[in-house]
């Protein structure tokens, strides 16, 4: 790679530009080794390294230092991405306003409630265009789901996880009457076993919650994804909020076929997609996929 140095400038970043679209996020680190051949090089290479940044537990104290810095690469960043198993709450020494305060570009937040809200918190009147919130509503952050609901106002794009069954401590159904952004994603979850019965009534009640949305004239697009472990809930599912938009008839349902659960799974760990990853590097195009489920020209 070294010899990029010496083809002409533009070419070399031509090349170097689209090989780090092409390897980040997968090849962090040589996408970082990148930026020390040249200053040149790192202009192209930092806006694509710093667009999305990742915050998991191991790099919260450099994120910091980081953010702390004369003209701090973070300046950059558009995307913010906590993954769930960061504890930023039982580490005092992490200065959040420091990092939320440097992070002035940023649009789209991805993580858990809890994150959110201490992030919400910081950004004073900034406001960002998009949220998604990874983990189920459930009895412990109702509240702040609740409250994030309120802030939903300016959000433009919102992304849910929402339960179907009423188990591991997860709220079935939360009150979806709050939300007013014009573009949302509902990701159906469970990981419960197939039972028809139990099933049908909850996936009817969940298509009820659902309907609550289009009283708002603001909804734009509502995008449902299923994820549910169990392949005969799933098909059921798929089958009942078919039935349901022919009835609801509206042009803003759509269903994506192509969810992480679409088919049989080897393990429950593709049921949240590699902690969502995937999802926030495909960015505001998230929004716009899936199967329009009705429309007035069928009739």
């Amino acid at each position: 790679m070294s010899g990029l140095a010496y083809l002409p400038l533009e070419l070399a970043l031509s090349v170097v530009e689209h090989a780090t679209w092409e390897s980040e996020p997968w090849q962090l680190p040589w996408v970082a080794s990148l930026r020390l051949i040249s200053r040149a090089f790192d202009r192209v290479v930092a806006p694509v390294l710093f667009e999305t940044v990742e915050i998991p537990d191991d790099n919260i104290a450099a994120l910091i230092c980081i953010a702390r810095q004369t003209n701090s690469p973070l300046r950059m960043t558009l995307r913010v991405l906590f993954l769930p198993h960061t504890y930023m709450d039982l580490r005092p020494e992490h200065d959040l306003a420091a990092l939320v305060s440097t992070l002035e570009r940023v649009q789209d937040f991805t993580g858990p409630h809890i994150f959110f809200t201490r992030f919400h918190a910081c950004l004073g009147d900034r406001r960002l265009s998009s949220v998604f919130l990874v983990d189920p509503v459930n009895l412990w952050t109702q509240q702040v789901f609740e409250r994030s609901s309120s802030h939903n106002d300016t959000v433009g794009y919102l992304h849910l996880i929402v339960a179907t069954t009423d188990v591991e401590g997860n709220i079935r159904n939360p009150n979806l009457t709050r939300i007013s952004a014009p573009y949302v994603i509902v990701d159906a979850f469970s990981l419960a076993p197939f039972e028809r019965e139990r099933n049908e009534r909850e996936f009817a009640a969940f298509t009820q919650e659902l309907a609550k949305l289009f009283r708002r004239p603001t909804l734009r697009r509502l995008l449902i994804r299923i994820r549910v472990r169990s392949l005969e809930a799933r098909t059921l599912l798929d089958v009942i909020i078919q039935r349901w938009a022919a009835e609801t008839r509206d042009e803003r349902v759509w269903l994506d076929d192509s969810s992480p659960v679409a088919l049989p799974l080897s393990s429950d760990e593709s049921i949240f997609d590699g902690f969502d990853r995937g999802d926030v590097y495909r960015g505001r195009g998230l929004w716009m996929t899936g199967r329009q489920l009705y429309t007035s020209r069928e009739e």
